[in-house]
């Protein structure tokens, strides 16, 4: 699903966050400290190829490498941050696990489902619809609550 373009750049505004593009690793980078946030240029079934280079020229270890990312098996509003456990079926987790040869890292599921559920739209078409922006505020207050966790977890 794609978050609406006010809200990235609201986000990125009110963090002071400063992206640079990483042509190479397919990626753009912000390092903050010991912490580098990256974000795949590729298209999301291809996401593997900038993430294991991202982790390659960082030398980034597994146990340290956090991948965030939308799932249709949590609805909307949840999210877990689990060890090894990805969703049932997510192309641009299967392409990382596939360039990286490992589930062996920390996923980050941020979940979006929030179909009907008498009218259930298929997983592969609801995925491209834009939020309403009611799904967006709570997808913003979810990313808040998970991002305070993770900010936690790596002091």
């Amino acid at each position: 699903m794609q978050l609406g373009s006010k809200s990235e750049g609201q986000s990125a505004k009110s963090h002071n966050l400063k992206f640079q593009t990483k042509s190479g690793l397919f990626g753009e980078v912000c390092k903050m400290g010991e912490v580098i946030l990256a974000r795949p240029t590729t298209f999301m079934n291809e996401s593997g190829k900038s993430v294991g280079k991202l982790v390659s020229y960082y030398k980034v270890k597994l146990m340290d490498l956090y991948m965030v990312y939308d799932d249709l098996d949590l609805r909307l509003g949840e999210y877990k941050i689990q060890f090894g456990k990805g969703p049932k079926d997510h192309n641009g987790v299967n392409s990382v696990v596939s360039s990286l040869g490992t589930d062996q890292f920390w996923h980050m599921r941020i979940g979006v489902d929030n179909r009907n559920v008498r009218e259930r739209t298929p997983g592969e078409e609801y995925v491209l619809n834009k939020f309403s922006d009611q799904e967006t505020d709570v997808l913003e207050g979810v990313l808040e609550r998970a991002s305070e966790e993770l900010t936690g977890v790596l002091k």
